[in-house]
């Protein structure tokens, strides 16, 4: 990590002042900095399940409300999108979740996020 960099770590939000190495030695439920995404650029259904998951990883102490949105967004998604590539890729990032690999969800999401305008023509409309 450089200088002004952060981490959270189990809900702690850490911020280095010089250069750094750290090494996890047990685990722990962490996000870096550059994964963060601010809740204005949460503006795709993606972006809106990414952003319950990094509150549910960042507010470690009290994840239960990121959980009620998470679990709204994912049925949404479901219940709404008809295209069977957006089911399995939910689905993937639904178990991820309940396995506790959540930094794993993200990463899944966020290399999705580029092709998420091919799925938007496939959503029906949310009422």
């Amino acid at each position: 990590m450089k200088a002004g960099d952060q981490i959270y770590l189990n809900g702690a939000n850490f911020k280095v002042d010089r250069k750094v190495s750290i090494e996890l030695l047990n685990k722990s439920k962490f996000l870096l900095d550059n994964h963060m995404l601010k809740a204005e650029d949460a503006n795709s259904p993606l972006k809106q399940l990414y952003f319950s998951i990094q509150i549910m990883l960042v507010n470690a102490t009290d994840p239960d409300e990121a959980k009620l949105l998470y679990g709204d967004l994912l049925r949404g998604l479901l219940e709404h999108n008809t295209n069977p590539q957006v089911h399995k890729l939910i689905q993937q990032v639904d178990y991820l979740i309940n396995q506790g690999k959540e930094f794993n969800a993200l990463q899944l999401l966020r290399s999705n996020f580029e092709n998420e305008s091919d799925f938007v023509g496939t959503c029906r409309r949310m009422s």
